[in-house]
């Protein structure tokens, strides 16, 4: 018996047709999801480089901020006397402990002239501490000696890399520009402070710093893509409300150091009141201000015809006029300042601050 093919059992079939049409569906379907995983993980990657980069800024701040805790004079009191006064003790000091602009302000630490010089925007700071850096690696004659004096300095720099290259290669290399926090560490066997100091108790210079800035082998960075470093040296709570009662928070910044400039070595004006007499003093409290970026925002802000896209070549040497330099103002949020022109250039920023003591302020 022959079994005849109805037209309802042709119908239970796919066509070729109808199988193109739906291998076509699955495909855009899966062309879709692969171009949405792709954007969702380089979305990812990037976000994750974004925090890795912050991440790296915060523990270079952690870091500066626990060596400032280190800083000291190593006090001493030494009996002076002279024809033209009664003979007294004084408070004395060999070491030095400086912080203020870099390039800017009545006192720039930062000088270097010429075809050379460098952009260093924001604030340094340089002192002593008891590190125990010796500059020899595995001289057993240094071990255990913790308590070896060096000098250190952070400040932010603006250039390329540094990096030394073969002079037929520098033309073909194309090295991105972008602002890095340094750290300048001079070892104990390499230690310059005395020779500016031992014997000359009124020495103000900045001999001692400037001298191994020049030395690429003591500075090195310490965190890339670091727009600007603002040091505020103050007094102790205490001390301000008994100096200034009911001040407002400019007046207190400018309480201690008004153009922000502290150098322990300077002659203070008679006049001045025994709490702010810098004189072979360390300041009770330092606020550490750090602006770091992402590296896409360098790349888009920095270039080699551009090192101060920021404008920070002549601010923050006012301590009255930082705050408003520095931060939006909640009434005129229009008003220039940092933070405005980084939300203006759609910058992805981070701002670390932090009041450090110093263990050894007297």
């Amino acid at each position: 018996m022959v079994k005849r093919h109805t037209k309802s059992d042709a119908r239970g079939a796919f066509t070729l047709v109808e199988l193109m049409v739906a291998t076509g569906l699955v495909l855009v379907l899966a062309v879709a999801l692969a171009a949405l995983i792709s954007q969702t993980s380089r979305s990812f990657h990037i976000a994750r480089s974004t925090v890795d980069e912050f991440q790296r800024a915060q523990c270079a701040f952690e870091t500066l901020a626990r060596r400032i805790g280190e800083a000291t004079l190593n006090n001493y009191w030494d009996f002076v006397a002279s024809s033209s006064m009664v003979g007294r003790y004084q408070r004395m000091s060999e070491l030095r402990f400086v912080s203020g602009p870099m390039q800017c302000g009545a006192n720039p630490l930062d000088v270097e002239k010429g075809e050379t010089r460098r952009v260093r925007p924001g604030h340094g700071i340089f002192f002593q501490a008891t590190t125990g850096k010796p500059g020899i690696v595995r001289d057993p004659g240094v071990l255990g000696l913790e308590n070896l004096l060096n000098t250190w300095g952070y400040f932010v720099e603006v250039g390329t890399d540094g990096l030394p290259r073969p002079s037929i290669l520098r033309p073909q290399i194309h090295t991105p520009v972008a602002p890095r926090l340094m750290e300048l560490c001079e070892p104990t066997q390499r230690l310059s402070i005395y020779r500016y100091t031992s014997g000359q108790p009124k020495y103000a210079g900045f001999e001692w710093f400037r001298m191994p800035l020049k030395d690429q082998t003591l500075v090195h960075v310490v965190a890339e893509n670091v727009a600007a470093l603002i040091i505020v040296p103050k007094l102790t709570a205490q001390e301000t409300e008994r100096l200034v009662p009911n001040s407002s928070e400019e007046e207190r910044d400018a309480l201690l150091a008004p153009h922000l400039f502290y150098h322990s070595g300077d002659e203070p004006p008679p006049e001045i009141e025994p709490a702010r007499n810098m004189r072979h003093r360390l300041p009770a409290l330092v606020e550490i201000t750090l602006v770091a970026l992402d590296a896409a925002t360098v790349a888009r802000l920095y270039h080699p015809d551009d090192l101060d896209p920021l404008k920070l070549s002549d601010t923050f040497h006012d301590a009255r006029q930082l705050r408003a330099q520095l931060q939006i103002d909640q009434i005129d949020r229009s008003r220039d300042s940092l933070e405005r022109r980084l939300i203006d250039s759609q910058a992805n920023y981070r701002l670390f601050t932090a009041t450090v003591p110093i263990r050894s302020a007297q």
